[in-house]
This record gives structure tokens, sequence and C-alpha cells, in this order.
């Protein structure tokens, strides 16, 4: 079994808040006293050091406690940020700390306050933020576009259908349906985000695959991407379901016979029991496994899953200090101070199965599901969805 790897140390870039957060405001042109003052920067001017290197790849797993935000800067330089929310556990009147630490870091990063495409996975708070228009103080997208002064090229989203159960999902389409550079992603495909030659950006599924109906829990609506840069793929895939309760559904299954083998893994759902169940692990194989959970009122990630990827995947959490992946030939990688190799197509088609699923120990992680439920959910007892040994089906 592998054991979980550190972080390399975090370099502190959040500011401190030199004055209180604003409380909602009347008017949605008001503009809070913790915002930027300089306009949003369409093209880099002097770029820092961090700037990206010509041929370079790089992904960043924003540190963001219990939250999803991820950007990706291809070697030609465009670059995707895929979701930013604000921390599950956060101190009261700092709702914008995280949106002005990722918008800081995207300029140090590229050397211009600017992004090619948002993409909301979900319309989950931690995954968008929240939004003055709803009375509540901007946090997330909505404060770095708004008042941080991010300038996005293309929005991204799944539109209002299906609904799903997140009163964000409201908030946020009524800040983003005026803007005249956003796309509903209705279907799969590799035409929704274009990053240039050397990297494909593949929507896999919209609208839970087909498997979550309208009205159903909005993590099932996760919309899952993979970014392919040579032999390296990486699965980015929200909070993607792989439950079986009543309003949650098994949407992992469908999807990863398109998603396949990866070499690395941004957990889905931040490590919670209702994701990540035994198919998608053992059809993504991933050789590294990135969680981004830090404090959680719900108690992420759940000891069964971070149990199941230790059998084979190096673990990080991006709730320890910003992680940064690079690669320079889509064949080696480094991430966390350590270097990986790719794995051919050919090698994927010839992978052993990981140690889960069929021994006495993934018999336990089914049959514990509910005895250390921390998360808030009613798990069956196999959380796999199809069967665990000695077990019936799940109901």
């Amino acid at each position: 079994m592998r054991r979980r790897v550190p972080c390399a140390p975090f370099q502190p870039f959040l500011l401190a808040l030199a004055t209180a957060a604003c409380g909602p405001a009347d008017g949605a042109s008001d503009v809070p006293a913790d915002s930027f003052d300089a306009a949003p920067q369409d093209a880099a001017g002097d770029a820092p050091a961090e700037a990206i290197a010509p041929g370079l790849l790089r992904v960043v797993f924003f540190d963001i406690d219990t939250g999803d935000s991820i950007l990706v800067q291809a070697p030609g330089g465009r670059t995707l940020l895929v979701d930013l929310g604000l921390p599950q556990v956060y101190a009261d009147g700092h709702e914008a700390d995280t949106a002005r630490y990722v918008t800081r870091r995207i300029e140090e990063l590229t050397g211009r306050r600017a992004v090619d495409y948002f993409l909301a996975s979900h319309f989950h708070s931690d995954h968008v933020g929240t939004f003055r228009s709803s009375g509540q103080p901007a946090s997330g997208i909505g404060w770095a576009v708004d008042y941080g002064g991010l300038a996005v090229g293309t929005f991204l989203d799944r539109g209002r259908t299906p609904p799903g159960d997140s009163p964000t999902q409201a908030d946020y389409l009524r800040w983003a349906e005026n803007k005249s550079n956003r796309r509903v992603i209705d279907g799969s495909g590799t035409h929704w985000v274009d990053l240039g030659p050397e990297v494909v950006v593949e929507v896999l599924a919209a609208a839970g695959a087909g498997v979550a109906p309208a009205g159903s829990d909005e993590n099932g609506f996760s919309l899952p991407v993979r970014v392919t840069f040579g032999d390296l793929e990486l699965s980015l895939a929200g909070d993607l379901t792989g439950d079986c309760n009543t309003g949650l559904f098994d949407v992992e299954t469908a999807v990863a016979p398109r998603m396949g083998a990866v070499e690395v893994y941004k957990v889905n759902h931040h490590g919670s029991q209702t994701s990540s169940n035994l198919t998608w692990l053992v059809t993504l194989h991933p050789l590294v496994a990135v969680f981004p959970a830090g404090a959680s009122r719900f108690g992420y990630p759940h000891a069964r899953v971070v149990e199941a990827l230790d059998a084979f995947a190096d673990r990080y959490s991006s709730g320890d200090g910003e992680l940064v992946l690079e690669s320079r030939d889509g064949r080696t990688f480094t991430i966390g101070g350590r270097t990986y190799t790719a794995r051919s197509e050919a090698t994927e088609a010839t992978l052993e199965p990981p140690p889960i699923g069929t021994d006495e120990k993934s018999d336990a992680l089914c049959r514990n599901g509910r005895d250390d439920d921390r998360d808030g959910y009613t798990d069956c007892s196999d959380w796999s969805c199809s069967r665990c040994p000695g077990l019936t089906a799940c109901r």
C-alpha cells in the first residue's frame, strides 16, 4: 500500500483583509471595499518569473480548503479555470479571500488577470461561490469577475436543465445568463474548450449522463472532463456521484468507460463516500489522486475512499497547500515534488485491476458503510453500487 506523499510547502499568497468584508449591498453595482482597484488585464505585460514556459503544461490545484478551483495552462498559453468556489469552512466575513487568492495567483502564473475559459462543473457554492444579487456577500467566481478584475473569455456551464437541488443554481444563472460570452454545454465533445493543438479537453457527458433524472441531487449533474496532453490524462469531474441511494444516482459507472484510465484523478466530491465507487476507481486506475479537501463540516475525505485509493495511487491534498502539476513532453510529469511517467495507451490496455473489489479488505469496506458515516449521508452498505462479496445488490 502506498503511503500518503506530503505536498510541497505552501507559499502564502493570501493578503490580509484591510477591512471587514462588506455585507449585502442594496444594489449589485455597489463595489465592496475589499475589491481590486485595478481594471482587468486582457493582455500580458511583463510576464513574472512564474509565467508559463514554452512547451509546458501546468495544472494548478488551488488551496481553498474543501472546495474546487483548478487552472489548466496549455503550452501555447491558453487557460481553462474549472470552478472557483468558497471553502465549506471559512472565517465569517472573509468570503472574498478565496477568490482574491485565486485571482492574484492566476495573474502571477500567467502574466495577466484573465483566463480564456471558465467552466462551472456544477452549481454548488463550493464550486461557484455566492452572488450579491441573492443578498449574500460576493464570493467565488462572482467576486473574481465583478470585483477582482478577472477577465473571462468564455463562460461554460450546463444551463438550466435539468434543474438540481442547489439554490446557488438560480443565483449563478441569474448572474451568468446576461453574459454574451457564455455557452451552455448540452452534450459531450471536444469542441467546447480549445486550448490549442497540444492539449485536448473533452466534456464526456452532460445532464447527468442520462442516468440522473431532473430534480435529483445537484452533484450527479457535474460535468466530467478529461484533459489529455500526450500520454498524460487527468480526470476533472466535480462532485460526480457513484452512489445508489434515494435521491443519489450512480453516474460514475455510466461515465467510467468514457473516462478510461488516467494518470491523475481529481477526486470526485472531495472524497465523499457517495463518490469514487469501485467501478470508477478500477476503470480510472490513477497513479495520483488529488483530494480537494481541507477543513470540512462533512468530514471529507471519507476513510473508505482514502483506503481504497491508497492501495494503488499516491495521494495528495490541495487542502494542505497549492499543488502544481507540470509536464513538458506529455510523458513525464511532476507534482508535489515527485516525478511520474505517464502510461501509453498500450500499457493502459493491459493494466491489472487494482487490489480492491474482491478481497477481504474490500468486503470490509463495503460492510462498514453506516458505521463510520461522517459526511451526513445515509449510505447503503454496498458503496460500489454493484455487488460486494456476500452481499445483495444495493437497494
